[in-house]
């Protein structure tokens, strides 16, 4: 029950900064509906282009995430196949429930269980409106035969980390296809 329509429009780079704007404003998203809101959802590949993405290394974005009601700020790995394959949350800030607090998780497919692994952490004091920069990272490396070790950091501190010792069903048929 999202409020917003994703959009192009939404999304800038800014002095060597990408900036993704949420506004209050009535917009017409294509096929879904009318919104009062819209803000952007950025993939890093069109899905119907095949190329290969590595299913393991190091992935890590440096953001500032404003405090305020309604915000829903994430940084996900998504599968080509999409969620319903995996999903590494590596960082989201559930509508500022829990202000100052970022959530990690880590999602698998129905046959590996969802939401095997997951963690909040408090980053900093939440101030109405303002976020600190921070750099927010999950390192996903090969742990043995069938398993996968994720390791969440949180500025350059490790704040979790999970073996998945039955990732086999999900590694396999994957490797060169990797994230979204």
């Amino acid at each position: 029950n999202e409020l917003e329509c994703n959009t192009p429009n939404n999304a800038a780079v800014a002095a060597g900064s990408l900036v993704i704007t949420g506004k209050k404003q009535t917009y017409a998203c294509p096929g879904v509906g009318t919104y009062q809101y819209t803000s952007a959802f950025l993939g890093s590949r069109d899905a119907s282009t095949p190329r290969y993405y590595p299913l393991y290394g190091k992935y890590e974005m440096r953001a500032r995430i404003p405090h305020g009601q309604g915000l829903w700020p994430a940084f996900w790995l998504r599968h080509y196949a999409k969620s319903s394959a995996a999903e590494v949350d590596i960082l989201e800030e559930f509508h500022n429930q829990s202000p100052g607090k970022v959530t990690s998780t880590l999602h698998f497919p129905n046959t590996l269980g969802s939401n095997v692994a997951k963690k909040t952490v408090p980053i900093e004091t939440a101030v109405q409106g303002t976020g600190g920069w921070h750099t927010y990272a999950v390192q996903i490396e090969p742990a043995g035969t069938g398993a996968v070790k994720f390791t969440f950091i949180i500025d350059g501190v490790e704040s979790f980390n999970y073996t998945n010792t039955n990732a086999s069903s999900w590694v396999n048929g994957y490797e060169n296809n990797g994230w979204d």
